[in-house]
């Protein structure tokens, strides 16, 4: 990867950090468009705890001609924060998340784990066979 390839993709990063993205990969669609996969943390209220669930995002970022980022537009995930929601919820009906309220349900799929913010962030642990 060229120096200048290096920065620019250095800028997205921060860019995108600074929306709460963490970039998985990005691909350049253009001399000056990249297409930026990621992952941001969305909040789910549970009574009065709040964990966290990684939903995927897609962003298109542009590049100014001179090297700093322009436009970056973030997908819709409404609709993924929403279905996240209800996923949680249904895990903690039917304690499958290990560690919620002090709760270590034996065979459960999903664990709380804390990320380096301090937040409790739900993770898949094991797959579940009916």
């Amino acid at each position: 990867m060229k120096k200048k390839e290096k920065d620019v993709e250095e800028l997205i990063r921060s860019k995108m950090a600074e929306q709460g993205i963490d970039v998985v990969s990005m691909d350049q669609q253009g001399e000056n468009q990249f297409q930026v996969q990621g992952n941001m943390l969305h909040p789910v209220h549970i009574g009065k705890n709040t964990v966290y669930v990684q939903l995927p995002v897609t962003a298109s970022v542009s590049k100014k001609k001179n090297e700093e980022i322009g436009n970056v537009e973030v997908q819709d995930v409404k609709e993924q924060a929403k279905d996240a929601d209800q996923f949680v919820k249904t895990l903690v009906d039917n304690n499958q998340l290990y560690g919620y309220n002090d709760q270590f349900p034996q065979g459960a799929t999903h664990m709380l784990e804390k990320n380096k913010d301090g937040q409790m962030v739900v993770k898949r642990k094991r797959f579940s066979i009916s």
